[in-house]
């Protein structure tokens, strides 16, 4: 499938009939500048585990196979990884929103980090065929004795909220994701 440009108003875009605008477009511009579609819910909690694993040093964020890392660029309301989503599917991905947790523009919940703490993300990711639903499913049943979901679920929409709140748009120039595990 080719790339189409489509113009939208932002508030559509986190709308639910912006998952449909999302599956059919890879970009959405909005007075000439990119824009970044609305995360998948479980980009935050992977930026969480992020934190608590300290994956973050200065602009960089490591992988959780700590094999290789992103670099995070941010400029007032603009914001730019080269981590697989914010660069194939221009979607804000968990480096940009561990950085953002990181220097307080988001909020950030230790209890949550501390719980997702240790997860290999990339393998259960790998494992569920990348199925972000399934993933997170496995994880939150996996580490249910330590999350209380409906918490959890509240502290995702309101990180999703402060995410659209901040109108960030895409830090150019883009650059390939790094290779490797």
């Amino acid at each position: 499938m080719g790339c189409r440009i489509v113009q939208i108003e932002r508030s559509e875009i986190w709308t639910s009939a912006a998952k449909v605008v999302a599956n059919q477009y890879k970009y959405v511009i909005l007075s000439k500048h990119m824009i970044y579609l609305p995360p998948h819910r479980i980009k935050i909690l992977e930026a969480l585990g992020a934190i608590a694993d300290n994956r973050i040093k200065e602009n960089k964020v490591y992988s959780s196979s700590g094999n290789k890392f992103y670099e995070v660029n941010y400029k007032e309301n603009k914001i730019y990884s080269n981590d697989n989503s914010s660069y194939w599917q221009n979607k804000l991905g968990y480096p940009c929103i561990a950085y953002l947790m990181s220097i307080k523009k988001l909020s950030y919940n230790n209890e949550y980090a501390n719980a997702l703490k240790g997860i290999k993300w990339k393998d259960l990711n790998q494992l569920h065929k990348n199925d972000f639903d399934k993933t997170e499913n496995y994880i939150l049943n996996l580490r249910k004795d330590k999350i209380h979901v409906e918490k959890l679920n509240e502290y995702i929409n309101k990180v999703l909220e402060e995410i659209k709140d901040l109108n960030l748009e895409l830090l150019e120039p883009k650059t390939k994701p790094p290779e490797g595990y």
